[in-house]
């Protein structure tokens, strides 16, 4: 009954504040790259302002106007537009006051030649082609992960990249987006465990007709 009542008087803080993120690869601003940030406290809307796209210089503002019942716990996420990067993550700024204008630095991206132009051409979602594609949109959904599996499912389909290659290249993709969310991290090591032990197959599967399946077995 304590618990309630504290959640009843809980203080409400004010909103109106601005987040301010930049993104470079290579010391050059990434351009027109979708951004989002969020709250990493549980909640109903995680979501702080809305989306924006990286300007000439690689950065957005982000503006949230909301009123908030605690002080967030912000961070940002860099989704990618074909210029060979995954989709990263910021540091998370715990415990932000709201209401004061947030600049989270310029974070330096990493080239990733699985991210270069239409990564997703091969993608059939975060699971194997064998399963009903409403199922895999589902994984999809749930896990976060869209932007990492269709990159891996486009090296599965590369019969010069080995398997484990594409296997560790995921995880690393999946801990970039996760950043310092615990339940993500652990949600990518299920995945990364699927593929390791089972995804001979859907390598195999992906390379049919295209090429030697050799790689699929180391």
């Amino acid at each position: 009954m304590k618990i309630l009542s504290s959640l009843l008087f809980l203080p409400l803080v004010a909103g109106g504040f601005t987040t301010k993120v930049c993104f470079a690869m290579n010391g050059k601003g990434v351009v027109d790259a979708l951004v989002k940030c969020y709250d990493e406290d549980w909640g109903t809307d995680r979501r702080v302002g809305r989306n924006r796209f990286t300007d000439v210089n690689g950065c957005v503002s982000v503006q949230d106007t909301k009123t908030w019942w605690e002080n967030p716990d912000i961070y940002c996420q860099v989704y990618p537009n074909g210029d060979c990067f995954a989709t990263t993550s910021t540091k998370v700024e715990k415990n932000h006051p709201a209401g004061t204008d947030l600049d989270l630095g310029t974070v330096e991206l990493t080239y990733n030649d699985g991210y270069c132009g239409d990564f997703g051409a091969h993608a059939n979602g975060c699971g194997p082609a064998s399963v009903p594609r409403w199922l895999n949109d589902a994984a999809t959904s749930v896990s976060g992960f869209a932007d990492p599996c269709a990159a891996h499912d486009a090296c599965y389909v590369d019969v010069t990249k080995k398997r484990t290659y594409c296997d560790h290249a995921f995880y690393d993709d999946m801990e970039k987006l996760c950043g310092s969310s615990w339940t993500c991290m652990a949600l990518a090591n299920l995945y990364y465990g699927v593929v390791h032990k089972y995804g001979k197959a859907s390598c195999e599967a992906a390379r049919k007709g295209k090429g030697s399946t050799a790689l699929c077995g180391v």
